[in-house]
């Protein structure tokens, strides 16, 4: 059970950022019948028009709300990704600007 658990947390981050790119595209497949069915009723094209500008906007709003979660989420994963490597990689570091500097050889 312990390794299984122990397979399972690198992918956490990754489930989360499936599921919430699922979220995404069902809540924007949601909101056109309910915008459809308003345009069917409209009286006037003004009205048409206003209506179909109101669903692009709040449309375009929140993609952008929820593509800057999803970048969040990514750049969380990317850093948990990296922390084991963190201090190796420190240490390497150190070593090599510790170290003398090499001249190029002659051509």
């Amino acid at each position: 059970m312990l390794t299984r658990l122990r397979d399972e947390r690198p992918f956490s981050g990754q489930n989360a950022l499936a599921s919430a790119k699922s979220l995404l595209v069902q809540g924007g497949r949601a909101q056109v019948p309910v915008d459809a069915s308003r345009t069917k009723d409209a009286k006037s094209f003004e009205t048409v028009f206003e209506l179909q500008g109101n669903f692009v906007k709040s449309s375009y709003e929140n993609f952008i709300a929820e593509a800057t979660k999803l970048g969040e989420m990514y750049a969380d994963l990317a850093k948990n990704a990296y922390k084991p490597y963190e201090t190796p990689m420190a240490a390497a570091a150190a070593k090599v600007s510790k170290a003398s500097p090499v001249t190029p050889a002659a051509a």
